[in-house]
């Protein structure tokens, strides 16, 4: 095999790796594809947010926030969200782009109540 055959061979690998990967990640874009059978029981809401170190929004009252901090927000709680209630992000990022150029100052808010995974259940890996 030359090599121009070998060099074809693995872009055809890596093209389909990539297919594989982004069915993948598409399919698991929302809490239910993760916990199918999750026991909601003892939960005050259908929205169950994991902290990540990254981003955090249970910090979010005490820092400052541009449109992106709302993305990542808005995202997080979509994805954790049981029922999927909320609109796809790219329809927000759609509307946001649209009142760039507008005489209105869009203003997003988020309000929501979420529960999270206790400190006990991360630690003593409860949660399985």
């Amino acid at each position: 095999m030359g090599l121009m055959e070998q060099r074809k061979m693995m872009v055809k690998r890596l093209v389909y790796l990539a297919i594989v990967l982004g069915c993948f990640i598409s399919y698991s874009q929302n809490v239910n594809y993760i916990f199918p059978n999750f026991d909601k029981s003892g939960m005050e809401s259908d929205i169950l947010y994991n902290p990540a170190s990254i981003s955090n929004i249970n910090d979010y009252s005490i820092q400052t926030h541009d449109i992106y901090s709302f993305y990542q927000a808005y995202k997080a709680i979509a994805f954790s969200d049981f029922q999927q209630r909320l609109p796809d992000l790219q329809e927000i990022k759609e509307l946001a782009t649209s009142e760039l150029m507008s005489l209105t100052v869009p203003l997003g808010l988020l309000f929501t109540e979420y529960d999270t995974f206790n400190e006990e259940a991360k630690n003593n890996q409860l949660i399985t």
